[in-house]
């Protein structure tokens, strides 16, 4: 076992791998209910985040999220790291 492993048993979270991906039991977002409007990436990721920390999440439409890149770019990272 690693010590990540032996650290999330340790502090009573434990990972469960279901058809919809891992969840947290003792979840700090259990019970709780999230609207996650939009479709792309970062709108993909803010639900399944949401989903694992056991938030009950709710899609509606909205807006496409922008290509990643062009996020990392705007971000102020290009300046850091140098064009891709």
């Amino acid at each position: 076992m690693s010590l990540a492993s032996r650290s999330a048993l340790s502090s009573g979270y434990v990972s469960e791998f279901a058809n919809q991906g891992p969840t947290l039991a003792n979840a700090p977002l259990d019970g709780q209910e999230y609207r996650v409007a939009g479709s792309g990436v970062s709108t993909d990721y803010a639900a399944a985040l949401l989903e694992t920390l056991g938030g009950s999440v709710a899609r509606s439409p909205g807006d496409h999220d922008p290509h990643p890149a062009i996020e990392w770019a705007r971000s102020g990272s290009m300046a850091l790291t140098g064009p891709a």
